[in-house]
């Protein structure tokens, strides 16, 4: 007797149940392509709703000022976020701002065109909760993924002035250095960097001291944090190493080093390309011996 194969599962059978899978994949890919589209809309309507019709530039600009309720001033190369400051005392930190782009442009050889976002204070304990820091940090500024921190004085003596023009400075020369170099610079670069260029460009030189025995401080350990060091004295050494640079290599030296790093080096091959030399030993020969 003949089988009817299509009732035994041939080819027509297979075939018929091949075609009712797809139909059916085909229907749940429309489906999920649908909720997508609606949970995009849906979200698309809740951040505009969020952030004002245009008014907020980012989740963090809405949370400046919608959640902590900072007043944001806006100028072509800063956005300043404030509360209650006069207008003569945003005017006067505007111009010092100005004076600090303008001489981390020339140092770094580019015009940062890129707005920089900066919080001013005039409480620690309110610096640290918005910047995120640990209570009791007594920072008079700090900068921290992309935005900078800086705690207002009392008044503008001339003395404070100066202080706060300096704080300024060390600030955003971080913020230069991390949008200027592919890579990201150890931290006692930047922060030997940033106090150099305090004396080089506003003639505030670094007097701290160095604590304990020397190689709890070498500069090779120091990539990314403070979290089992003493802050003085590792500060001290990367100014020293900084000013060591430049005292046998010349007064260019810093600048170069920093040309070489906006290139794509890390710090240690930009070093050895513009010395022949590699950092390390460098660093035991000059500094380490004088801890």
């Amino acid at each position: 007797m003949k089988q009817n194969k299509s009732f035994f599962g041939g080819k027509d059978a297979l075939k018929k149940q091949k075609n009712k899978t797809e139909r059916k994949n085909g229907q749940r890919r429309n489906k999920t392509k649908k909720r997508c589209v609606w949970i995009g809309l849906i979200c698309g309507g809740l951040l505009l709703l969020l952030f004002g019709g245009g008014r907020y530039t980012s989740l963090e600009d809405w949370k400046w000022q919608k959640w902590y309720g900072y007043e944001k001033e806006e100028t072509a190369f800063f956005c300043f976020y404030s509360k209650g400051e006069k207008k003569e005392t945003l005017n006067g930190i505007q111009k010092q701002c100005e004076r600090v782009k303008q001489a981390l442009d020339g140092f770094f050889s580019c015009e940062e065109k890129k707005k920089i976002p900066i919080l001013f204070f005039r409480e620690e304990k309110e610096m640290d909760r918005v910047m995120g820091l640990k209570q009791g940090t007594r920072a008079m500024g700090v900068y921290v993924r992309g935005k900078i921190g800086i705690l207002l004085p009392d008044s503008f003596t001339k003395e404070n002035k100066k202080e706060f023009y300096t704080t300024l400075l060390h600030e955003m020369s971080h913020c230069y250095l991390e949008r200027a170099c592919p890579k990201k610079c150890p931290s006692w670069f930047q922060e030997g960097l940033a106090l150099y260029l305090e004396e080089s460009l506003a003639g505030n030189i670094w007097e701290g001291t160095v604590s304990g025995k020397g190689e709890q401080w070498d500069f090779t350990s120091w990539k990314s944090s403070f979290s089992d060091r003493d802050k003085e004295s590792s500060y001290t050494l990367a100014y020293r190493l900084m000013k060591g640079m430049e005292t046998r290599f010349g007064s260019c030296f810093i600048k170069d080093l920093t040309e070489k790093i906006k290139e794509g080096n890390d710090v240690e091959t930009a070093f050895y390309r513009l010395t022949g030399k590699k950092l390390v030993s460098f660093y035991r020969e000059t500094i380490k011996r004088r801890v």
